[in-house]
């Protein structure tokens, strides 16, 4: 695919064959009239159904099969004149018509190109459709063709720039020429700005190690895809080698770009901090990227983030590895602008430094079956450092959040998976956030924790359901809204497991809604929404006078005047026979528990255990 066989592409109509003999085979009867084919180093033919020329072997050719007598004969469309050649792109994209060619060297306005050999003398020639010539390679084509609405893609290898890709040589000047070569050869102002697989161009990146010593600038829509398997050991491996620069760096125009990375593993060379730069920068000083697709890109130790999206739109993630990140690995959003429809799926996040994904301002924001781990043993125990927060989207009263969920995700030796919503209630901040069917194991961090589940400000529609969590978190519940007012909120099925610490499994004094049918396990406290069951037969209401009542009271986390409870006795009716009432009320933090004599003599109820539920 590369050094002197590059890829050619033409999504659109245009044929192309390598020689005039080649054309004499095409069957015009296969063709439109005025159709279009591209001869390499002769031009563009159209097939004239009424000529009866002669064929002189350059300009008129005369299909196989056909008689001299008989019409029909392909003819060089214009290749060669000055009403549709032009000498730059910009000038090219002012002209309006509908076939036009670029010629790249206007010393030698007819293409002929008959310099010296070697390297240079191909590159100066590679991108002029007429040229020919001893020493001409042209195996690489830019032509425009506006009246079928499409333009063909010129692929400029890495090699032909000149980079080696031997992880020593600084490749940067040849990677950004391959890249620029692309962009400024296409026209994605009117072809393809919203999509990086259809009309936009597309570099193959080769096998190898790649150095830059700056920031590898992207301004059009482009499609850079790796050779082989991203892998660090082998596949397109790049590397950003400066402190404080970005290694991809995205700039739209104001047209708008888009952008596509695929089988690549990008790296940086330590340093920056909190000025690092990151791997894939996304700005929106001028205009929006509209559409950006990330797949199979393995990201290692960033300077400071892994991606990093001012503003976009229609953003997919999938089958990434964000590995040791220095601080971060994805923002999504800023000040200035929002990132809508965002789209992770089966990303791993390993080894994570800092926060996993930071969301700023962001509409539609899901994750499906992300996979989040620390640092783990050979037996798959915690060690070392561990992943502080998955999801951050708090404390910025600026931010807007949309729809943000995370589905069927596997998260082991991660301290808080969740911290959303803002400081204040002044607004909502918050709309529809959902964690459902979830595992999760080693979370927490003891005593040093905040919540696993962490909501604040004001949230409409919450959906925690179906999760298995299992972790420590000292004095903190696995879920609070502490901070926070939640209305819409459905909190049920989930089964959490308490490995250290005295704190309660959700705190959900704040919530609205439904909170039931959860199960918790090595509790200390009590809690809105699962069964408990007391021991050691610790309620013993004594001796219930005539017609009299005895009232037993119980923390729980969370509750609410109003909720509803359900109590079961030990031993049930067993307990006093045809004698006592057992009945049950809720006000805020307290489940009452009241055991009614309805008889004419008093009973004595002896001690017992109870299992209990409060519901919202």
């Amino acid at each position: 695919m590369f050094g002197n066989n590059p890829t050619l592409r033409f999504p659109g109509n245009l044929m192309q064959v390598r020689s005039i003999n080649e054309l004499r085979g095409v069957s015009p009867y296969e063709m439109n009239d005025e159709a279009a084919i591209l001869v390499t180093g002769s031009g563009l033919f159209t097939f004239d159904a009424s000529s009866l020329a002669n064929d002189n072997g350059k300009t008129v050719i005369r299909p196989d099969g056909f008689t001299p007598l008989q019409s029909g004969r392909w003819v060089q469309s214009g290749a060669q004149t000055a009403e549709n050649t032009f000498a730059s792109v910009a000038l090219l994209q002012a002209s309006g018509l509908s076939v036009a060619y670029l010629v790249g060297d206007p010393v030698e306005p007819d293409g002929l190109f008959t310099g010296p050999p070697g390297a240079l003398a191909r590159q100066k020639a590679d991108g002029i459709s007429t040229s020919r010539g001893p020493n001409v390679d042209q195996s690489l084509v830019t032509i425009f063709d506006r009246g079928s609405g499409t333009s063909s893609v010129m692929e400029k290898t890495l090699e032909r720039a000149g980079a080696v890709g031997n992880n020593d040589a600084d490749d940067f000047q040849a990677m950004q020429d391959a890249l620029s070569e692309i962009e400024f050869n296409v026209q994605f102002e009117t072809y393809a700005s919203n999509t990086p697989f259809l009309g936009a161009g597309e570099l193959v990146w080769p096998q190898g190690v790649f150095l830059s010593s700056d920031a590898l600038k992207l301004t059009r829509s482009l499609r850079i895809r790796g050779e082989g398997n991203a892998e660090y050991s082998s596949g397109a491996r790049i590397q950003q080698q400066t402190p404080g620069k970005d290694l991809f760096r995205m700039e739209p125009i104001a047209q708008g770009a888009s952008l596509s990375l695929a089988n690549l593993v990008l790296r940086a060379n330590g340093g920056g901090g909190l000025s690092g730069g990151s791997l894939i920068r996304v700005t929106n000083a001028t205009g929006k990227c509209n559409t950006i697709r990330i797949d199979q890109v393995l990201f290692g130790t960033p300077q400071r983030y892994a991606v990093n999206i001012d503003s976009a739109d229609d953003v997919i993630s999938s089958r990434c590895l964000y590995d040791v990140s220095a601080l971060g690995a994805v923002q999504l959003g800023s000040a200035s602008g929002s990132v809508t429809r965002y789209l992770s799926t089966g990303d791993r996040f390993f080894a994570i430094y800092g926060t996993c994904v930071e969301v700023y301002n962001g509409r539609t924001v899901q994750f499906q079956n992300p996979q989040v781990y620390g640092n783990e043993d050979a037996a798959g125990n915690p060690t070392g450092s561990r992943t502080p927060l998955f999801l951050d989207g708090y404390n910025n009263n600026a931010i807007k959040l949309h729809s943000v969920g995370i589905y069927n995700g596997s998260f082991q030796a991660v301290n808080q998976l969740v911290a959303i919503g803002n400081g204040g209630l002044s607004e909502e901040v918050v709309r529809d956030f959902a964690f459902i069917g979830n595992n999760g194991r080693f979370l927490g961090a003891g005593d040093t924790s905040l919540p696993a589940i962490d909501l604040h400000g004001t949230i409409s529609g919450s959906r925690i359901i179906g999760n298995t969590l299992t972790g420590s978190y000292g004095s903190q519940p696995f879920i609070s809204d502490a901070a926070a007012a939640v209305t819409g909120a459905v909190i049920t099925d989930n089964f959490m497991t308490n490995t250290g610490g005295g704190g309660p499994a959700m705190l959900t004094g704040n919530s609205s809604g439904v909170i039931a049918n959860n199960g918790a396990a090595s509790f200390a406290q009590n809690s809105v929404g699962h069964r408990w069951v007391t021991s050691g037969s610790a309620v013993s209401p004594g001796a219930v006078a005539a017609g009299a009542a005895v009232e037993l009271t119980f923390p729980v986390v969370g509750a609410l005047a109003g909720d509803s409870a359900k109590v079961d006795p030990a031993g049930g009716v067993a307990l006093a026979p045809d004698g006592i009432n057992v009945t049950s009320y809720v006000t805020a933090g307290t489940l009452h528990v009241r055991y009614y004599n309805h008889t004419a003599a008093s009973i004595t109820v002896p001690s017992h255990d109870i299992s209990a539920r409060v519901t919202r």
